[in-house]
């Protein structure tokens, strides 16, 4: 019976093997899961700046016409959401008229439907200045 188990072949993984296959999946999922997440909030955040300045450009097409801007995307004929739909979007878009309701300005802010502790909220003027609020400790370079 010895001569049986002595020329048997093991099959299989030892528990040592195997405990040092999960720690290495599990430092490298440590590793990863982060760095993952913040390229979906850049991939988000680019949804975010495509909608504020193609909601930009839609009002300076609409002050051409009537030498003033709206605060309706209704009337500009667009969705006040990022992305195809509304329930798929990344971002709900707001125009705020100038100081004291002026409509001869506007800023366009683009707030995140899920925390963007980075960035925050992003704005854009008709004076094209970049902005982003919510935030003081990044930088509108690095947001936009």
């Amino acid at each position: 019976m010895l001569q049986y188990l002595a020329g048997r072949r093991q099959r299989g993984f030892t528990l040592i093997e195997l405990m040092i296959t999960v720690a290495i999946v599990a430092i490298l999922s440590m590793i990863a899961y982060p760095a993952y997440q913040g390229q979906v909030k850049k991939g988000n955040r680019a949804e975010g700046k495509s909608a504020t300045l193609k909601t930009a450009q839609t009002l300076e097409r609409y002050f051409t016409v009537n030498n003033t801007y709206t605060t309706s995307f209704t009337t500009l004929g667009m969705p006040s959401y990022s992305g195809d739909d509304s329930a798929g979007s990344k971002y709900d878009l707001t125009i705020v008229a100038g100081a004291a309701g002026i409509t001869t300005s506007f800023t366009v802010k683009a707030t995140p439907r899920s925390p963007d502790p980075e960035c925050g909220r992003l704005t854009y003027t008709q004076a094209g200045q970049k902005g982003m609020e919510l935030n003081t400790e990044s930088t509108v370079s690095k947001c936009w």
